[in-house]
């Protein structure tokens, strides 16, 4: 009896429902309109001369500005390592100052 009653449970534990599966149909053409394809221009080969130039002043002030803007950086870059080397070489020179001074603080004793 027991059996019976478990296999109830899990009956009503459970519920089968059916499924149902919808597919549209592609044959109407009335109810969706078509998409136009884009097609991509081909170049022509003459494309070169009928593009709009700029005037040479403004790609010559692009090109100068970018040349300040790099020479900037590198300069920059080297100010940079120069403080970089002139603050190693101070703190070295404190290091050997104070091992002068008080050696016993900074002498390695290895036992």
């Amino acid at each position: 009896m027991e059996n019976t009653s478990d296999n109830g449970k899990d009956e009503e534990a459970f519920g089968i429902s059916q499924i149902q599966i919808i597919i549209p149909d592609k044959g109407t053409s009335e109810e969706t309109p078509k998409k136009k394809k884009n097609k991509k221009k081909k170049r022509k080969d003459g494309s070169k001369d009928e593009k709009k130039k700029l005037p040479h002043s403004v790609v010559l002030a692009r090109c100068l500005g970018t040349a300040l803007k790099l020479v900037k950086h590198h300069e920059a870059q080297e100010r940079q390592k120069i403080k970089d080397e002139d603050i190693r070489q101070k703190a070295l020179e404190q290091k050997e100052r104070m091992s002068q001074e008080r050696p016993e603080r900074f002498s390695r004793v290895i036992l």
